[in-house]
């Protein structure tokens, strides 16, 4: 079990909310299973890999009204298939690969602009490819 302390945002108040994320396994089947309480009530993100599991978990607090201040979920953040089982993700540049110095920890602290869901999130990351493998234009 591993724990994580990140700072959520009352999206209606502002107010800033100290939280601790716990990843845990599915003893049955082996998932990744990230949660946090938040006034008394338990949310969740279970997934096969870790960086769904995260993004299931902050979709679910962005629906309740809670922000997460972490790299994970900057509008950039994306998790190649090789880091799948741990707690790392690259922040993407458009037009840009990916270097090591651009891989972080999900949980590393931060402060999104808009605080994006997982659909604005994937679509970043199509845009990124699509800049990424169109030819140079001069």
């Amino acid at each position: 079990m591993e724990t994580y302390e990140i700072d959520l945002m009352d999206l209606n108040s502002s107010a800033l909310v100290p939280v601790t994320v716990i990843q845990r396994e599915s003893a049955s089947t082996g998932d990744f299973i990230l949660e946090v309480t938040v006034n008394g009530i338990p949310y969740q993100g279970v997934s096969e890999f870790f960086f769904p599991a995260f993004q299931l978990l902050r979709d679910e607090l962005l629906s309740v009204g809670y922000g997460m201040n972490c790299c994970g979920a900057l509008l950039n953040a994306h998790q190649s298939p090789m880091m799948s089982v741990c707690d790392k993700v690259y922040l993407l540049t458009l037009g840009q690969k990916t270097l090591r110095k651009d891989m972080v920890c999900i949980f590393d602290p931060a402060t999104p602009e808009n605080y994006p869901d997982t659909i604005h999130q994937n679509a970043f990351t199509e845009a990124w490819r699509r800049r990424l493998h169109s030819p140079a234009k001069d």
